[in-house]
C-alpha cells in the first residue's frame, strides 16, 4: 500500500500547532514537513509530522490538540474523512485514545471558556474533564461510544488505521471491550503498553511533573511506529 494521506487526532500527546492541506478533487494536498520550493520547510516536534516525514507522504493533516476527549477525535476524523478526497487505497488514519472521562460538548458560540467553543461555525470542541461522581459511569460510556463509531465507520469504508493509548484503558470498563475489538489496528510500546507509560519508563519525558513525551521521545515513538507499519504492510 502506498500512503498517499496521512490523517492524524489525539490530544496533546499528537500535537504539534500545524494543520496541513487535505487532499481534494482539485488537488493532491500538502505537508509542512516535506520539502516543497513554494513553502518554508516545517521542523516537526510530534510524531505526526515525524512519521509524515518518514512515510513521504503527500498529505499530512493532523487535527489533534491539547486536552481533547474521544469524542471530538472521532468527530474530527470522520469530518475530515467525509469532507475531503480521502481514499482507502491511499489514506492511513492514526490517532490516540484520551482519558474516557473527558467530555466534549457543545457550547455557545460566545463561551466564556478558554478553549475554542464548538458549534457548526467552529472546528474544534471544549475540552472538558467530567469527573463528577455519580457522572463519571455515564461520561466514559457515551464517551467511548463514539470511538466505537469511530473505529467501525472506519473498518466499514476499508480504511487503514492504527490507534494508541494514551494511557492503558484496556481494564476501562466501556472502553476496554472496544479496544479487544480493534486489537488488531491498536499500536502498542515496548515497556509500557500505553504511550505515557513508555516515556515514564524509558525517561522520555519533558520532566519529572510532565510526563508527556520529550521531543527525543516524540522522534522515538514515529521510528517504533513507522517499523510496526512497515512490518505490518
Amino acid at each position: 500500500m502506498e500512503i498517499k494521506n496521512l490523517l492524524t487526532s489525539g490530544c496533546s500527546f499528537s500535537s504539534d500547532g500545524i494543520g496541513g492541506v487535505p487532499p481534494t478533487t482539485d488537488s493532491s494536498g500538502g505537508c509542512s514537513f516535506i520539502y516543497d520550493p513554494d513553502y518554508a520547510l516545517m521542523e516537526p516536534t510530534s510524531w505526526p509530522g515525524r512519521l509524515a516525514r518518514k512515510l513521504q507522504v503527500t498529505s499530512l493533516v493532523n487535527v489533534a490538540s491539547g486536552s481533547h476527549g474521544n469524542i471530538l477525535i472521532s468527530h474530527s476524523l470522520i469530518t475530515m474523512l467525509r469532507r475531503f478526497n480521502y481514499k482507502k487505497e491511499d489514506t492511513l488514519v492514526m490517532f490516540n485514545l484520551s482519558d474516557p472521562t473527558r467530555h466534549d460538548f457543545y457550547t455557545a458560540s460566545k463561551s466564556k471558556s478558554g478553549f475554542n467553543s464548538w458549534n457548526p461555525n467552529h472546528s474544534s470542541l471544549v475540552p472538558y474533564n467530567l469527573q463528577v461522581d455519580g457522572l463519571v459511569i455515564g461520561c466514559e460510556y457515551y464517551t467511548s461510544q463514539s470511538v466505537f463509531l469511530l473505529m467501525n465507520y472506519l473498518r466499514t469504508n476499508g480504511f487503514n488505521f492504527y490507534f494508541m493509548m494514551m494511557s492503558d484503558y484496556t481494564d476501562d470498563e466501556s472502553l476496554g471491550p472496544i479496544i479487544e475489538e480493534f486489537k488488531d489496528h491498536l499500536m502498542t510500546f515496548d515497556p509500557g503498553p500505553s504511550m505515557i507509560q513508555w516515556a515514564v519508563k524509558t525517561n522520555n519525558v519533558i520532566s519529572n511533573q510532565d510526563h508527556h513525551p520529550s521531543t527525543t521521545g516524540q522522534r522515538l515513538i514515529a521510528d517504533m511506529i513507522y517499523n510496526k507499519i512497515v512490518y505490518r504492510t
